[in-house]
């Protein structure tokens, strides 16, 4: 409203509606020259009126002059009110409530030990247990609600908060109510008006009352001096008094009927001119109006069953300054008296928290923290990950990998073991293949110990890992891990089919020709029929039947030459993938793959390559647009994304960590084949790192991947991963030695002709979901079909649990079922899938191996500065330990609920004008300057004035 509105009345619509009338011209008027024009104008309409009405009337008495007088300037003070446009409106009060956000910390930092006691005993709790305990058995929440809104979020990797649980203010005022605490959605029975509403209609009809009296008073005292100039006795001096006493009183009825009239818009004339029961002229509220209330309606969510599991640690990340940005972001506007944070208080990805402390102090919110947990590092040795190869061959040497973490122990020297038995066998009766001491570095890293083995007989084997710690390590229970790995005769079979021989065909090819672990056919489409190269076998055609097919784990065509590749050939390829398992890695190219997607829009075995492919292949139509293959004049870096960066053939180094480092290393790549969408179910492993090449924001896709029936097939987007051999031979080795184990898992782990048990990665960090998809056909080797299948999935601390499989929803692929799961515990999972009934032997298998990452273990102390500063900087308070912040005072309330004060607010939600006032506002000064100037009219007349 402008500082300029003259509000000539405040009164209440309702209990908590206020009413207000404001001269719309008068916020028009906002220069000082515009006042001063209004005023000179008014001034000389004035002295004009004085002048001549003067010198008209200097021949009659003086009260007749007057009188005329007055009614003239009343007609123009009629004209000025209308010029200055009084306005009604009525604002609906709404009560907002105080609120406060509850965080807690559910990163995997929180899995570590609790809050040590005032002595310095260790907690039997963890961190995550000692905050669910409190919230879950003391009366925190309860005692929150009595002065608050909550609303309890938990935290970790992710950019914004999850809600937990929401509770409304125990007897808290409604959004908008009436003295009787009815919602003012409806008009209440006439009979039952609040207090206020009666007194303004009581005050009304006194009013009109009285305007009516005076009204009368004014008609007499009229008749009587008119008459009295109509009957002849023009120099009667009683007559031109009762002419200016008429004229005033007519003027008070008019102003009176205006005060009756004008405040009670909302009731009929009748109800104020009779004693009837009084009737409401009652207006909905306007859809903004409507929609303001219903937002003002508190949103709850039932409080969870299991708090335990509600705040389950699951985030491989600490984003609390996310976190806090995230709720005030979301409370803008709203009465937020506090913000009460959970956590340790260590922040490792994100915003910084001490940049959003700003925006706390701005918004007015303070930060209340209760630091979890010690704080000091408790010194622990760590077995964190065991990396092995889960098939080899007899005779072939193989890695076995094991990092160590460690704080408190810098520099200290270790003794890692590594110990053998056949699976199932019992731990005592393992024997000790390897040992090897190994340093802590003291830069807190991860240490690493490989040992070379020697694969026992075929079979399954169990290797176990086990830690020697120094004195004093906190926690035994991480000191050993175990993998299991299965000794195989038949080595990997791999067909690699290329256009011609490109540089990247060329170094693959040599690659898996020395690899011992792999058997190398070649199809080179370019060569001749007396043509070598480096391979077991030369294939001088594509394999056009599955039974040849099947002797293949996985096949990588390189920019081949599809058009001239029979079409059965490519059918039994499609086959082979979906329903033998088989591995297809398809990388484009520059010669040919332009030509057969240019030619091939349609037909079989466009189709076919068009559904293995896991991004869409366009037909553009002709060569000269290369089929969407675009070059770069220099080379861009390929963005992983968060796909990426958990699948296991993109870990091109030791540990996922290192490998992300490894890959913003590299320079990149120069071309890319235009591909922006991916098939439903696809993943987008990495993208071209150009910006421009960007379509509506996204990025073209370079590697992707999915699964096909029962096979896996990945998309490169061009022959270039050479390139990476600038950093080292290794890291191409061994991109392309882990990618072609990847695609062949699944004819890997064929452990049944009737389906296979597949997951999409077989490492994961704690916190992340694991996909898992089953292939699967009935006795006759048709394609299941059921309504689920249920699998047992066996975690790292030996609960087995269902997991059940669901067929796809498009019902694209019959027999194929797809679920998942979280990882919540560090340790091998174990998946289970009978086929048939209880009594049958056939078992389908897979594993994941759980890590959890060093992010969250390292520097996991209790971050006390930095929660005392941000506490300190916004008004709030800090406390070390949930118990601390539990403690009661003399009344019971809990020291944090004390602490954090009530901020309710009223606001005013603006209305809309009142219709039904404009309408009688014009016509009362309809009615009050047609009165005046007839009356001024009449009397000139009869006194014979011009």
């Amino acid at each position: 409203m402008s500082p300029l509105s003259n509000n000539l009345i405040s009164m209440p619509l309702w209990a908590q509606t206020r009413v207000y009338y404001q001269w719309l011209r008068l916020e028009q008027l906002d220069q000082w020259w515009h006042w001063l024009l209004l005023s000179a104008i008014c001034i000389l309409v004035l002295s004009y009126v004085v002048f001549w009405y003067r010198r008209d009337s200097a021949e009659h008495a003086r009260p007749v002059g007057w009188a005329l007088l007055l009614l003239r300037v009343a007609a123009l003070l009629g004209l000025l009110f209308y010029f200055m446009q009084l306005d009604k409106r009525s604002e609906q009060r709404v009560v907002q409530e105080s609120r406060v956000a509850v965080l807690v910390d559910t990163s995997l930092s929180m899995t570590l030990a609790g809050t040590p006691s005032e002595v310095g005993l260790a907690s039997s709790l963890t961190r995550s247990d000692e905050v669910t305990q409190w919230i879950a058995e003391s009366d925190l929440l309860s005692q929150l609600a009595d002065r608050h809104e909550v609303a309890v979020y938990r935290f970790d990797s992710q950019a914004a908060p999850s809600e937990v649980a929401a509770l409304t203010r125990a007897g808290g005022s409604q959004a908008v109510a009436n003295a009787n605490g009815q919602d003012a959605e409806t008009p209440t029975d006439p009979l039952e008006l609040d207090a206020p509403l009666s007194q303004a209609l009581t005050r009304g009809r006194w009013l009109a009352r009285t305007a009516a009296v005076l009204g009368s008073l004014a008609l007499l005292s009229l008749l009587v001096s008119l008459g009295s100039q109509i009957l002849g006795l023009r120099n009667w001096p009683a007559g031109g008094w009762l002419l200016l006493l008429g004229s005033v009183l007519w003027l008070a009825a008019m102003f009176t009927s205006a005060w009756a009239i004008l405040p009670n818009s909302g009731y009929t004339l009748l109800s104020l001119l009779t004693s009837a029961t009084p009737q409401q002229v009652y207006e909905s509220p306007t859809s903004s109006e409507a929609d303001a209330l219903e937002t003002q309606a508190s949103q709850t969510q039932p409080l969870p069953q299991d708090w335990r599991e509600a705040l389950q640690p699951r985030g491989t990340e600490t984003r609390l300054g996310d976190a806090i940005r995230a709720i005030l972001d979301r409370e803008v506007g709203n009465p937020l008296a506090g913000i009460a944070i959970f956590t340790d208080g260590r922040s490792n990805a994100g915003i910084v928290p001490k940049q959003v402390a700003a925006s706390a102090i701005n918004a007015r919110v303070p930060l209340y923290f209760v630091g979890i947990g010690s704080d000091r590092s408790p010194p622990n040795v760590e077995l964190v990950e065991v990396d092995v190869a889960k098939r080899i061959y007899p005779g072939d040497q193989f890695t076995l990998t094991a990092l160590v973490g460690s704080s408190g122990f810098d520099g200290e020297v270790v003794t890692v073991q590594v110990m053998s038995g056949p699976k199932g066998t019992e731990a005592a009766n393992f024997v000790l293949e390897r040992e090897q001491q190994l340093e802590i570095p003291v830069d807190g890293s991860i240490a690493q110990a490989k040992f070379e083995l020697d694969p026992r007989s075929v079979g399954e084997w169990e290797y176990r890992v086990g830690v020697l710690p120094p004195p004093g390590d906190a926690d035994a229970r991480d000191n050993t891990a175990s993998a299991l790995v299965e000794v195989v005769e038949r080595k990997n079979r791999v067909l690699i089919v290329a256009g011609g021989p490109t540089r990247e065909y060329q170094f693959v090819r040599n690659l898996l020709y020395r690899d011992r672990d792999v058997e190398s056919h070649v199809f080179l489409q370019s060569a001749s029929s007396d043509s070598s190269q480096e391979a077991q076998l030369m294939l001088t055609e594509m394999p056009s039947t599955r039974e040849r097919l099947s002797e293949y784990d996985a096949i990588i065509a390189f920019d081949a030459d599809w058009s001239s590749i029979p079409d059965i050939a490519v059918k039994a390829m499609e086959e082979w993938v979906a329903e033998q398992a088989g591995g297809f890695v398809m990388v484009a190219g520059t010669v040919e793959m332009p030509k057969w997607i240019a030619r091939s829009a349609s037909g079989s075995r466009a189709q076919n390559l068009r559904s293995l492919s896991p991004v869409i292949l366009d037909a553009r139509g002709s060569s000269l647009l290369a089929g969407g293959r675009i070059e770069s004049a220099a080379a861009w870096p390929l963005q992983l994304t968060a796909d990426g960066r958990q699948t296991d053939f993109l870990w091109v180094n030791d540990d996922p960590e290192s490998s992300m480092e490894t890959w913003q290393a590299f320079d990149g790549v120069f071309g890319f084949y235009s591909a922006y969408q991916l098939k439903p179910g696809a993943k987008a492993l990495a993208l071209f790192g150009d910006p421009t090449t960007a379509i509506d924001g996204q990025l073209p896709i370079y590697m992707a991947s999915q699964f096909y029936g029962a096979g896996r097939v990945v998309f490169l987007g061009g022959g270039e991963m050479w390139r990476m051999r600038r950093l080292g031979d290794a890291y191409f080795d061994r991109f392309y030695t882990k990618l072609v184990r990847w695609v062949s898992q699944g004819r890997l782990l064929l452990d049944s002709d009737r389906g296979v048990l597949l997951v999409d990665r077989e490492q994961a960090a704690l916190g992340e979901q694991v996909a898992v998809r089953a292939v699967l056909k009935n006795e006759q080797y048709a394609p299941l079909i059921q309504s689920e299948v249920v699998a047992r999935l066996i975690d790292a601390q030996g609960r087995n649990v269902p997991l059940v499989l669901r067929p796809l929803a498009d019902g694209s692929q019959p027999g194929v079922y797809t679920g998942q799961f979280p990882v919540l515990v560090a340790g091998e999972y174990a998946l289970q899938l009978q086929l048939g009934g209880i009594a049958s032997e056939e078992v389908l298998l897979a594993s994941v191996r759980a890590r959890v990452p060093a992010s969250e273990m390292q520097q996991a102390e209790r971050d006390d500065p930095l929660m005392k500063q941000l506490s300190t900087e916004t008004g709030g308070q800090y406390w070390v330990g949930a118990q601390t912040a539990a403690e009661a005072d003399e009344q019971g309330v809990r020291a944090l609920v004390a602490a954090i004060e009530p901020q309710d607010s009223v606001v005013f939600l603006p209305g809309t004008p009142d219709r039904l006032f404009q309408l009688r506002w014009l016509g009362w000064l309809m009615i009050w300057v047609a009165s005046c100037l007839s009356l001024e009219w009449l009397s000139r007349r009869i006194h014979r004035l011009a």
